[in-house]
């Protein structure tokens, strides 16, 4: 695979910067260039935002029937990428585009920026996956986001790294929880998505007599979905590759939470996303997926988003939701990305990207008012 890595990351405003633009510094490789969205593209991007949020969120939970306008924000994605696109200068740096796989890599640092100053982070940079929106003097083979935090940012790898002689299994511990009055996808959906991956992955591996160049799976299911039943899981030294928390999350004074089960009133048991990392890192967990809704949204800062806030404290790779999911969204990206890791042994990046073409090639999503519409959810899933 010929990649190309490009990072971004934000630089401070100075005295000498227009106010209200976005500026940037650019790597390309070896090359480092500086950059800027102006203040007018700042504008309209953030114009866009709250359109591509009601597309999201509204327009196929609750107004399906407003096709007409979910069609002019589709097609202002296209507009939405040319800005970002011409931020990233790869004018000056990235030769036969048409051959290469794009790793953009969005460093999330803590810069102090003016009050009418966009955060990097707030840009949907996602959109530039879909390849189909760029110019076709540019358009790559394919392209991943990774958004990246703290200083140094870990790069998160590309390729899957050798397996150790002692790891003869992969090894999936998933918790559900759902308490009273938390309205989210249905609980046994994504545990019976999980469940149905990893048999055909087991039933191939039994197909080819055990090879040992392939690997059996185990899931293990924590019940009930409480911090208690988790610990409880953790402490007996199973080592795990990927701990799955099909939980939903919540902001409460600009800090991110995890709502658990509390085991006794069934009610919801508000876990700080710090002490949840702590928990997950202390038992040498690196990779966790949150399939809830909002689970990586944006706006309040990053300890107000639950996936940003596991990587801050500890957790080295953390796949999120940054916007309200379908059923069918969440059971398709779920499917997918579990296929990928399993019976392809991706990385968690280039599976979640396999993920995101799955729901670009199957746009037509299924309302509770029993119509079809095309949505281009593949811009939910955040690593």
């Amino acid at each position: 695979m010929d990649l190309f890595r490009i990072t971004v990351a934000q630089t401070p405003s100075g005295a000498d910067k227009p106010s209200g633009s976005c500026h940037l510094k650019v790597q390309h490789g070896s090359i480092g260039t500086m950059s800027e969205i102006t203040a007018d593209a700042v504008q309209e991007l953030l114009q866009m935002n709250k359109s591509i949020k009601w597309y999201m969120e509204e327009f196929v939970i609750h107004l399906p029937f407003q096709e007409p306008r979910a069609q002019e924000v589709s097609a202002s994605l296209a507009r939405y990428a040319a800005l970002l696109i011409e931020a990233l200068r790869l004018d000056l740096g990235a030769p036969d585009r048409n051959t290469l796989h794009i790793v953009i890599q969005v460093v999330e640092e803590a810069v102090i920026l003016p009050d009418d100053c966009i955060e990097i982070g707030a840009l949907r940079w996602e959109v530039l996956q879909n390849v189909h929106l760029w110019p076709g003097e540019a358009k790559p083979a394919s392209v991943s986001v990774v958004r990246l935090l703290g200083v140094p940012a870990r790069q998160v790898p590309v390729v899957s790294a050798d397996r150790p002689e002692s790891a003869s299994t992969f090894n999936i511990l998933a918790l559900t929880a759902r308490p009273r009055s938390v309205d989210d996808v249905p609980h046994r959906l994504i545990t019976k998505s999980i469940y149905d991956v990893v048999d055909t992955a087991n039933t191939k591996v039994d197909a080819c007599g055990g090879s040992t160049a392939e690997r059996r799976t185990t899931l293990t299911i924590v019940r009930p979905g409480s911090l208690d039943a988790l610990k409880r899981e953790l402490n007996k030294k199973q080592r795990y590759d990927v701990v799955h928390l099909d939980l939903h999350g919540k902001v409460e004074d600009h800090k991110a939470y995890a709502l658990f089960i509390n085991e006794i009133q069934r009610g919801a048991h508000m876990v700080p996303a710090e002490d949840l990392a702590s928990l997950l890192s202390s038992h040498g967990i690196h990779t966790v997926i949150l399939n809830a809704c909002q689970s990586a949204v944006e706006g309040e800062g990053p300890a107000a988003n639950l996936a940003k806030a596991l990587i801050q404290h500890g957790i080295q790779i953390a796949i999120a939701m940054a916007y309200k999911v379908l059923d069918v969204t969440a059971n398709l990206f779920v499917c997918s990305l579990y296929d990928q890791l399993l019976r392809f042994n991706q990385s968690p990046l280039l599976a979640v990207q396999a993920a995101r073409q799955c729901l670009m090639n199957k746009r037509t999503k299924r309302t509770s008012y029993l119509t079809e519409v095309p949505l281009d959810d593949y811009l939910v899933p955040s690593v």
